[in-house]
This record gives C-alpha cells, structure tokens and sequence, in this order.
C-alpha cells in the first residue's frame, strides 16, 4: 500500500472517529433533557397525579445528577393541589456504571422535602396511601402487560436487558416537614410544619439483577409515607386511628407494595 492511499485511510478513519465522538458527546450532553422527560411523563402515570421537575443537570464525568424542584400533585379526589415537593435530589452514581448493565449509586439525598397530608372525605384514606396504591397498581399492570401479550400478537422473547437497573448503596432523606391540611370535617389541620425523622436506607438491588427506577420510587413512597402517618399520629392523637390503620396496610407486604416486599426488607436502616 502507498503512502498516499496509507494517509487517505488515516483522514477517513480520523473523520469517523471525530464524528462518533461528537455523536457520543451529543447524547451525553442531553442526558438531563432525557431523564427530566423521562420524569414528567412516566411519573403522572405511575402515581396517578401530577408530576413536574424544574431542572435535571447530569455530569457523566463527576457522576453527579443533581435535580431541583420536584413537584408532585395529589390524585384525584383530594383538593389540595400537592402531595408533596422535593427541593433538591442528588445522585452520586459511579461514571463507569453509566455504560454498564447497572447504574451504580453510591449516594441518593433528596433534601428539602415538603409532604402536605390529606386525608379523603370519607376519612377511609389519605392523599399519600392513595398514591402507594396508584404506583403498585401501575407495576401490576405493567408486568402483566409484559407476560400476557395481546392476542394475535407473538410472546416477547426474553430481553437481554430491560428497563434500567439501579443500585443504590446509600439511600437518604433529610429536612423532612409534614403539613396536615383541611380536608375532612372535624380533623384538624397544622399550624407550622412537623418536623419527620430523617430516612436513611442501605444496600438497595445489590444482587445482579438490581432494582428499577419504578421500585425505588415505591421504596422511597413507602418509607416517607410511614414517617409521616407515626409523626402526625403523635401530633395529633385524634388522627391516631386514621393514620395506624394507613400504616398497618403499608406494612403489608401483600397489600400496596405487593412486589417491593424483598425490597423493603432489603433497605435497612442504619
């Protein structure tokens, strides 16, 4: 082979490794546009209720993914217009992980959470069980979906590799506040926020298969949920009755979190 025709190969070869790379850093780049996407529009169908996100910014480099203002409607049938917000999320994931078969966190803060408590008319639920419900009847729903196609339709082949898989060795939540607004007659309501203990979980999908984005959300509901239903008990013994019957059906396996049971478990407190 000549020199002239050796060159010409290295400038083609040049040329496509450029492009790929800007490719590569294109889509990197736009990560945080995915996930805030991701978040808006798989969220409201999962909880049941209105979700949005103000920012999600993504440094594949660092390993920091850091997202602000999360808002969470209530679903329907209750009239506040939140659930519950969450000033800051900050993921410390391991760069090497973001091209492997599971996404490795080695610390997850969500800070600044703000939960406004409503019990329904009837006194029979609350805001935060009814969106525990909505996220376990969206995960039976969707592995049902996944195991029976519909008719006429060919059974899926066993997927190399499905939905994003998670690790999370360390699980926190911290300035946690509870408001317990108006909702049924006769209940009372807060006057300043009640402060919940923070939340700190360990070792979540540590096995191969690790653990999806849909079953730390319920993790993360589920536990959030207990705090504030045992610190608006103790604030308000009236509530007692409504809000250790909402615990005892979270503390179900077989109920609510269904699937999460193992999970649960798995996340101990430290």
């Amino acid at each position: 082979m000549d020199a002239k025709r050796k060159k010409k190969i290295w400038k083609i070869t040049a040329w496509t490794v450029g492009v790929l790379v800007v490719l590569i850093l294109a889509v990197l780049l736009s990560l945080g546009v995915i996930v805030k996407s991701a978040i808006t529009t798989i969220g409201p169908k999962a909880l049941g209720a209105p979700v949005t996100v103000g920012s999600v910014s993504i440094n594949v480099f660092s390993g920091v993914v850091d997202i602000r203002d999360l808002f969470v409607g209530n679903p329907e049938g209750f009239q506040n217009d939140r659930a519950l917000t969450v000033k800051q999320m900050r993921i410390d994931v391991q760069p090497s992980s973001f091209f492997g078969k599971k996404l490795v966190v080695e610390e997850f803060t969500l800070t600044g959470v703000d939960v406004y408590f409503e019990v329904s008319a009837s006194k029979l639920s609350n805001n935060l069980s009814q969106l525990n419900a909505n996220i376990a009847e969206f995960s039976g729903s969707a592995e049902k979906a996944e195991a029976e196609p519909e008719e006429g339709e060919q059974e899926a082949a066993p997927k190399e590799k499905e939905d994003l898989r998670l690790q999370v060795n360390d699980l926190n939540l911290t300035s946690i506040f509870v408001n317990v607004v108006a909702s049924a007659p006769g209940l009372p309501v807060t006057n300043a926020p009640i402060p919940i203990v923070p939340i700190e979980l360990d070792a979540l999908g540590q096995d191969e298969e690790g653990i999806t984005a849909l079953n730390l959300t319920a993790v993360i509901l589920n536990k959030l949920t207990l705090g504030v239903l045992s610190a608006v008990g103790e604030a308000f013994p009236s509530m007692k009755d409504i809000t250790d019957a909402g615990a005892n059906v979270l503390n179900t396996v077989d109920g609510l979190v269904r699937d999460f049971g193992n999970l649960l478990k798995a996340g101990k407190k430290k």
